[in-house]
């Protein structure tokens, strides 16, 4: 059993600078669709890659027929060379993904297959608002008529220092045979500093270099699990999270004590 840390903080409304943040399961949250090759291929989490319920009735929470971004939405970021990830849409393609500023307008942009691109340009600046933009071609048309749009913000250099300062003094002073908590210490330093997304991306390369550990999905669970956003529970990524781990046979999750928190 694995004891995950009870993350009631940034799940509501938060300020960020010249920018609205809608909830902090929105600092970009999803697990990326790539392999960890070890002793072959070994699957994470696809959860981008799976088609949603729909608990709500005949009417779906979201638009189906357009990507939903997932990393980043609406928030804070400390990687300046960040992994953006969307929800699949049926007979799509490909992707068409842009990145634009106030100042430079759209700057970067590539097309992909997949639900997941990492930023391969030059180091988004710091202290800086983004927009992000997710277009589906349809496979009939050639068509991009459904897009998605968010925004996030790189935080300070000063901030991103600082804290990246901190998660170094974490690796050195904590046992590093003790992955669980090392990675619950790291995980509530993000949380804490508003860096949900960096949190996730953490334990999504922890599950890349380790599919079955525990504490990572554990965490990953409790992350989700803890915001009332009616489009991520239409989703239902603790319960694939679930499945996964009953599927490898990690074992159970010792959850917290919690409540939900608005956004």
């Amino acid at each position: 059993m694995v004891p995950i840390i009870a993350l009631t903080l940034l799940f509501g409304l938060t300020t960020m600078p010249h920018v609205s943040r809608l909830s902090a399961f929105a600092a970009s949250l999803l697990l990326s669709t790539t392999s960890a090759l070890l002793s072959g291929v070994v699957l994470r989490p696809v959860l981008a890659e799976t088609d949603p319920p729909n608990p709500g009735g005949p009417r779906p929470i979201y638009d189906a027929t357009a990507p939903y971004i997932i990393a980043p939405r609406n928030s804070e970021l400390l990687d300046q060379t960040p992994r953006f990830q969307w929800t699949r849409v049926q007979n799509v393609a490909s992707y068409v993904v842009s990145l634009e500023s106030a100042d430079r307008g759209v700057f970067w942009q590539t097309e992909v297959e997949g639900t997941e691109v990492v930023f391969d340009g030059a180091p988004l600046a710091a202290d800086t608002d983004y927009t992000l933009k997710v277009k589906a071609r349809s496979q009939e048309t050639g068509r991009t008529d459904n897009t998605e749009v968010t925004t996030f913000y790189i935080i300070p250099e000063a901030e991103r220092t600082a804290i990246e300062a901190e998660l170094q003094r974490l690796e050195t002073t904590l046992d590093l045979n003790d992955r669980g908590t090392l990675l619950e210490s790291q995980v509530r330093l993000l949380s804490e500093e508003g860096l949900i997304g960096d949190a996730i991306n953490l334990l999504d390369l922890e599950l890349v270099n380790n599919p079955d550990s525990l504490d990572a999905v554990c965490l990953l669970r409790d992350l989700f699990e803890q915001t009332k956003d009616p489009t991520l529970k239409a989703l239902g990524i603790p319960e694939q999270l679930d499945q996964y781990r009953i599927d490898r046979n990690l074992g159970s999750c010792e959850v917290t004590e919690t409540s939900e928190t608005e956004i």
